[in-house]
């Protein structure tokens, strides 16, 4: 193994000139760095946004809908504050939302410091729904946000507290708000991609192009040169592309599974041994799609694959009440007496995804 000095000198590496010396040559370097030339040093009024467990809906325990702590998931946080019975106590104010459990706006909300509103998912009345789709969203006022504090901090006036923390979050989800309704967010909530353009993959994959940003902050011992000016502290968009893998939207569930499994057609699956269940288990579980058999009813309601069962249509069964008699009944059966609708295939196992029957 060569020496250090050995290295430097096969490779001719030349040593960094002292700082704020003339040696060298000057350059431009282009970052993908975009700077703010202005925001507001008003002061915020911060929201806790959290939604207490329904009575009986979706067999969620208290720990997995509440939004206070963050554990719900953001898609079905911003559907819940995007009803008309939120967007009404709302009034005319323009309102930041993180998606999880953090509201801001500049103004104070008419409703006071706390207000609970009862709604659902799919916007209906909730004094008409059943009770176990009703959701009780409670927006309660947390705090003040100044944001005359990052000013200062950028300046090297003001240390990094939580003041200018909480500042910047702020402001970060201002800079996604618009982003948010119009693209698709996964996992990281800084990236949004476009279905547009997918690139097909294997196992009927797709790469959906899209975009990083972020807003970062830089103090006054950082000079930027922009527009003929040098600026001391300031505040940058950072962007950068991404990319990420989702399954192909545009078939049904049945040919989803037989691309992915390379499969010629369900009767293939129904022969599937359970090593190879069990890991296409783990490659579908958590995929949500909707059911047509129910119409426009059906396609309001997005159902998530939680794990796929051994039993077929005619050997799965559930109990049904039916002029006060409780009998037990096959899921092919009840098709054919609730629906009308025969299964195309009654021999392929079940994905298991709720355990209520309504959803059937």
């Amino acid at each position: 193994m060569a020496a250090r000095s050995d290295v430097a000198a096969l490779t001719d590496l030349c040593s960094r000139p002292n700082y704020n010396t003339t040696s060298g040559c000057p350059t431009t370097v282009f970052a993908n760095h975009f700077r703010v030339t202005s925001f507001p040093n008003t002061i915020l009024h911060q929201y806790e946004v959290c939604q207490p467990a329904p009575a009986f809906g979706f067999a969620l325990t208290t720990k997995q809908v509440t939004i206070g702590k963050g554990t719900l998931k953001p898609s079905l946080s911003r559907k819940l504050w995007a009803t008309s019975y939120v967007q009404t106590a709302l009034g005319e104010n323009k309102v930041i939302f993180d998606g999880r459990h953090i509201a801001w706006c500049s103004k104070k909300l008419p409703f006071g410091t706390e207000i609970a509103l009862e709604t659902t998912i799919s916007g209906s009345d909730p004094k008409t729904a059943n009770e176990r789709d009703r959701l009780t969203v409670k927006i309660a006022y947390s705090a003040q946000v100044n944001l005359e504090f990052i000013h200062q901090f950028l300046l090297k006036r003001y240390r990094k507290d939580e003041q200018v923390l909480q500042g910047l979050t702020a402001l970060n989800n201002l800079l996604r708000q618009t982003p948010t309704l119009k693209f698709f967010t996964m996992g990281n909530s800084k990236n949004f991609y476009k279905e547009q353009d997918a690139v097909p993959l294997t196992g009927a994959l797709q790469a959906w192009r899209g975009i990083f940003q972020s807003l970062r902050p830089s103090q006054g011992n950082n000079i930027f040169w922009f527009s003929d000016t040098y600026l001391i502290g300031s505040l940058t968009v950072n962007v950068d592309v991404a990319t990420t893998v989702a399954w192909q939207g545009d078939l049904s569930l049945v040919d989803l599974v037989c691309k992915h499994t390379n499969c010629r057609d369900a009767n293939d699956l129904v022969s599937m041994g359970d090593r190879d269940r069990h890991k296409l288990q783990q490659a579908i579980k958590g995929l949500t799609f909707f059911v047509t058999h129910r119409q426009e009813q059906g396609r309001r309601k997005v159902l998530t694959i939680k794990r796929l069962m051994k039993t077929s249509s005619i050997t799965t069964t559930f109990p049904m009440e039916k002029d006060g008699e409780t009998k037990t009944i096959s899921i092919q059966r009840y098709m054919k007496m609730a629906y009308n609708k025969d299964i195309r295939y009654p021999q392929l196992f079940c994905s298991f995804c709720h355990s209520s029957v309504a959803h059937i």
